[in-house]
């Protein structure tokens, strides 16, 4: 569903958006056509399959084949028409599968919150909030990715963003109850949650139940629903925004319903149904952002101190804490990235230090950039580590890291020679083909002149078949020189102080 939200405002913006799915029970390939995109079914498993003995063999078998059975199919599928991006959405899926599509997408982006495996790739999104929550993926991603998390990040639907300009201002009065425990809810916790509902003391309280089409209790529901008052049975809905807005309280699981719900400010009771949404309701309930029940028995005892204490200071501050974490606009900033409409004024150029090392290799090594570079073959560790020392600690190179709060974006090596300073650049793969280079360049130039406060001259050389890295050059207001290489196209600016500025 998630995936969906997010190819909606990818097709809206111009982007053919195809999905691969396998024809799992409980698919939902039939929803995804019915939205309008081509969807590319794997078949189902024959038989079962026999996963590892791991901590993660429950997701293992969630794929219900092994990885590389599952790359070698979708590779069929894009036939060597590499994706402009892949976004993988899985918890069976790790750098195993991600390594292996590398050379079927310019870019791979993954959706995670479990931050329990490694992966392959140049963006990763956790929506999710936890405490010291942006350390979760050091260890877990290469240097080189982009990671997109927190809450800001959430892919909710524009229903929601729409919803949030008519919010009431709620005063902790419990009148309407929101329930909702995810569309099919295998353990009917809202059948128990309803039950709870139902004591005589809650009598007087209005409940809407909203489930989805594949929910396998809606009969038993529905007799629930007829024996008590003021209570209403949704199935399958598109205006949840709308009933949360009018709920005063609502009660549900720890998923991504989440983020929908204290995006509207509408305080909840979260029961986690599944491991990973146990930490996260954990952090959400210490830091004041929702009410934690272990179980749905301990639902109503927490709606007794509710009720009777409705104008508490907690319940008051849970709006302004809620509207701070998220903010409804997830899926445009992450089009921004996928796009190249990225807010740059938050890059900073640094200097590179020794923890950079790995980070530099593996830019260095990226294929294109070793297709641009004047000697194309891939470079050892062990050389590129003597080659690093050496450089950082030399006064005649400055090597310039362009950073931002979501990871570093590429760098910009100057090398002094006898009459000049020659530029050397290169941009993290997800940001290629987004013009951006231009901004990279500028502000490592900045940087490099206050440092120097001198003038100076820059030079660039380009192979003839490089026209994007030309144009950056020429954009920034290098001239071209005549050059005896005709594989080279020089570019060339004096830089004074006055024009640092400009």
């Amino acid at each position: 569903m998630r995936c969906l939200t997010l190819a909606k405002e990818l097709n809206n913006s111009g982007y053919r958006v195809e999905f691969i799915c396998r024809r799992h029970p409980g698919n939902l390939i039939e929803l995804i056509k019915q939205k309008g995109y081509d969807v590319h079914a794997l078949p189902r498993p024959e038989g079962s399959f026999h996963a590892s003995d791991s901590p993660r063999s429950l997701y293992e078998k969630w794929l219900g084949v092994s990885q590389g059975q599952d790359a070698k199919e979708v590779k069929e599928v894009l036939n060597n028409d590499p994706a402009d991006w892949i976004i993988v959405d899985h918890y069976g899926i790790d750098h195993t599968w991600e390594s292996a599509l590398r050379l079927s997408t310019k870019k791979l982006m993954v959706i995670d919150d479990l931050a329990d495996r490694c992966h392959d790739c140049d963006l990763i999104l956790d929506q999710n909030y936890f405490i010291k929550g942006e350390y979760r993926y050091d260890s877990l991603v290469p240097p080189t990715c982009t990671k997109l998390l927190g809450p800001q990040f959430a892919l909710l639907r524009n229903e929601f963003s729409k919803a949030r300009k008519q919010l009431r201002q709620r005063d902790g009065v419990i009148n309407r109850i929101l329930v909702f425990f995810g569309g099919s809810d295998p353990d009917n916790l809202t059948g128990q949650a309803l039950e709870e509902l139902s004591q005589n003391e809650f009598k007087n309280i209005e409940v809407n139940i909203v489930i989805g089409s594949g929910n396998p209790n809606y009969d038993i529901l529905e007799k629930q629903v007829k024996k008590r008052a003021l209570t209403r049975l949704y199935v399958q809905i598109n205006n949840m925004a709308e009933l949360m807005v009018k709920a005063d309280l609502a009660i549900g699981a720890g998923g991504a319903t989440t983020w929908e719900r204290l995006s509207l400010n509408l305080p909840s009771i979260i029961v986690p149904v599944a491991d990973n949404q146990k930490p996260l309701s954990r952090d959400l309930n210490e830091k004041g952002y929702i009410w934690l029940a272990k179980s749905v028995k301990a639902i109503p005892q927490i709606l007794k101190r509710l009720i009777a204490y409705s104008t508490n200071q907690r319940h008051t501050n849970t709006g302004k804490l809620n509207e701070a974490l998220v903010d409804g606009n997830g899926v445009q900033r992450i089009l921004g990235f996928l796009s190249g409409k990225i807010d740059t004024q938050y890059w900073e150029p640094v200097l590179a230090t020794e923890k950079s090392c790995d980070l530099y290799w593996m830019w260095a090594n990226d294929p294109q950039v070793r297709k641009s570079a004047f000697n194309s073959d891939p470079i050892p560790f062990e050389s590129h580590k003597q080659w690093f020392q050496k450089k950082i600690n030399c006064l005649d190179s400055t090597l310039v890291t362009i950073e931002s709060p979501w990871g570093a974006i590429g760098q910009v090596r100057f090398e002094r020679e006898p009459y000049c300073f020659k530029i050397h650049y290169s941009i993290g793969r997800q940001y290629r083909g987004l013009r951006l280079g231009k901004v990279l360049l500028a502000k490592a130039i900045k940087y490099f002149q206050i440092s120097q406060k001198e003038e100076c001259i820059l030079v660039g050389d380009v192979k003839t078949d490089n026209p994007a890295s030309s144009r950056v050059f020429q954009q920034l207001g290098f001239n071209e020189v005549s050059q005896s290489d005709g594989n080279v196209r020089r570019f060339q600016l004096r830089v004074t102080p006055e024009q640092l500025g400009k």
